[in-house]
């Protein structure tokens, strides 16, 4: 598993758990076969990085190369309210937002699922 440059500024993350949507039906009435359908709790963040030109220039770099565009899962230490802790995640549909500011910084935003 890939993990997350230590020495990378961590995010401001605002945590958020979400009901994945019943995709699949059954008419089986077995508890078992009930119990397989049933929905899932998915844990996200949205996440907020404020990166210098380098640091930007290496973010970029790590989810097209490293992280398989952002597609792949990844270790990475997040603030939660239980203190600092190493969650398994990867990008929501491989994907984040950059804006360049006028005192040469980056504001990139993007949406973290957990495992």
């Amino acid at each position: 598993m890939i993990t997350w440059p230590e020495f990378f500024p961590n995010p401001n993350a605002q945590y958020i758990i979400e009901q994945d949507k019943a995709v699949i039906r059954s008419n089986n009435f077995r508890p078992q076969q009930r119990e397989r359908f049933k929905r899932k709790q998915r844990q996200t963040a949205k996440c907020n990085f404020d990166l210098s030109l380098s640091y930007f220039k290496l973010f970029c770099s790590i989810h097209r190369h490293v992280l398989n565009n952002g597609n792949d899962w990844f270790s990475i230490t997040l603030m939660t309210e239980n203190g600092l802790e190493t969650k398994t995640a990867r990008f929501v549909l491989g994907q984040y937002n950059a804006r360049y500011r006028a005192d040469n910084r980056f504001n990139v935003s993007c949406d973290l699922e957990f495992k």
